[in-house]
C-alpha cells in the first residue's frame, strides 16, 4: 500500500509541477519527466526486491515505451509538444497497473488501454474549455467565427448532410450484418436525433480552425523573438528551411539566423496541454474508465 501511495505521488506531484510550468512559461523543462522516471526506477527496483520478480520492473518500462512511442507519432503529426510526450511515457511508467485504491472495477486487465482513452477524453474537454477561455478573452473570435461560416456555408451544409446521410447508411448496413430487424422509423429518428449532434461538431471544428488563425498564430517583429517560440509556417533561409509542422521550439542560433534575413515571422501557440496529465491521473483514481463511464451514463 506504502508503495503505491509513492508511486502515486511521485506521478501527481511530477505532472502538477508539469502542467503548473506550462501554464505559466509554455515549457516544461525535461528535469521533470527525467526526475518523476528516476523516482520511478527507484521505486520499481525496491519493490522488486521485496516481492522477488522483476516482472513489475519490465512490464513498467514496457508500458512507458509504448506510450512514449505512441506520443511521439502524435508529436512528429504537430499534434503534442515533445515535453507531453515525456509527461505521458513517465506517467505509464509510475502506474502501469491500477492502484488498489483506483476506481477500476472492470477491464482491469487493460488499464493501459483505459488510461490512455481518459488520457485523450480528459484533454479533449480541457482543449475546449482552453479554447473557450481564450476566446472570450479576445471577442474578434467570434465575429471571425461568424464571418467564416457565412463564407463557408455551403461547405458546412454540404459537410453535415453527407455525415448524416453516411449515419443513417452506416446504421442500415451494420443492421443488415448483424440481421437486425431494423425499420424505416428508425432510421429516420435516428437521422433526425443526428443532425443537431453532427451540426454541432462541424461547428465546433470550424471554431477550432477560426480559433487557431485568430489566437493561436501571430505575425511578431523577429527582435522579439525568444528561444522556444514556435514557427506557424515553414520558413525559407538561405541556408536552410526551418519547419513550421512540428511543434519544435526554435533554438537561439536559428532565432540569429532569422534576424539576419527577416523583419517579421509569423509564429503559433498551442494549447498548454500539460495539465491534463494530472488531471486523467485524478480521473482514473476517482472514475476509472471513461469509456464505461460514458456507456452507463447512456
Amino acid at each position: 500500500m506504502l508503495i503505491e501511495v509513492l508511486f502515486l505521488a511521485a506521478a501527481l506531484i511530477g505532472t502538477a509541477a508539469g502542467g503548473w510550468i506550462d501554464l505559466k512559461t509554455t515549457e516544461i523543462p525535461d528535469i521533470i519527466p527525467l526526475s518523476m522516471v528516476s523516482v520511478g526506477l527507484i521505486l520499481h527496483i525496491a519493490n522488486s526486491i521485496l516481492l522477488g520478480s522483476f516482472h513489475g520492473l519490465v512490464y513498467a518500462l514496457t508500458i512507458g515505451a509504448i506510450y512514449l512511442a505512441l506520443g511521439y507519432m502524435l508529436y512528429y503529426t504537430g499534434q503534442w509538444g515533445e515535453a507531453d510526450v515525456l509527461l505521458l511515457a513517465a506517467v505509464g511508467f509510475l502506474i502501469a497497473q491500477p492502484l488498489s485504491f483506483f476506481n477500476i472495477t472492470a477491464m482491469k486487465e487493460m488499464y493501459p488501454l483505459v488510461f490512455l482513452l481518459n488520457t485523450f477524453i480528459v484533454g479533449g474537454i480541457y482543449s475546449i474549455a482552453y479554447s473557450a477561455v481564450l476566446a472570450f478573452r479576445k471577442p474578434e473570435v467570434f465575429s471571425n467565427f461568424f464571418k467564416d461560416i457565412m463564407k463557408n456555408k455551403r461547405k458546412v451544409i454540404t459537410l453535415i448532410i453527407l455525415i448524416t446521410s453516411g449515419v443513417a447508411v452506416l446504421t442500415i448496413i451494420t443492421g443488415h450484418a448483424l440481421k437486425l430487424n431494423i425499420v424505416l422509423e428508425y432510421i429516420a429518428l435516428q437521422f433526425i436525433l443526428s443532425i443537431p449532434i453532427i451540426t454541432a461538431l462541424v461547428l465546433l471544428y470550424r471554431f477550432a480552425v477560426v480559433l487557431d488563425s485568430t489566437v493561436f498564430k501571430s505575425k511578431i517583429p523577429t527582435s522579439k523573438l525568444n528561444e522556444g517560440d514556435v514557427l506557424a509556417e515553414d520558413l525559407k533561409l538561405k541556408s536552410t528551411t526551418l519547419s513550421g509542422k512540428l511543434f519544435i521550439g526554435l533554438t537561439g542560433e536559428q532565432i540569429k539566423l532569422i534576424k539576419k534575413e527577416k523583419k517579421h515571422v509569423s509564429i503559433k501557440e498551442g494549447i498548454r496541454y500539460g495539465p491534463t496529465f494530472f488531471l486523467s491521473i485524478l480521473f482514473t483514481w476517482f472514475f476509472g474508465n471513461s469509456i464505461l463511464l460514458i456507456f452507463g451514463w447512456i
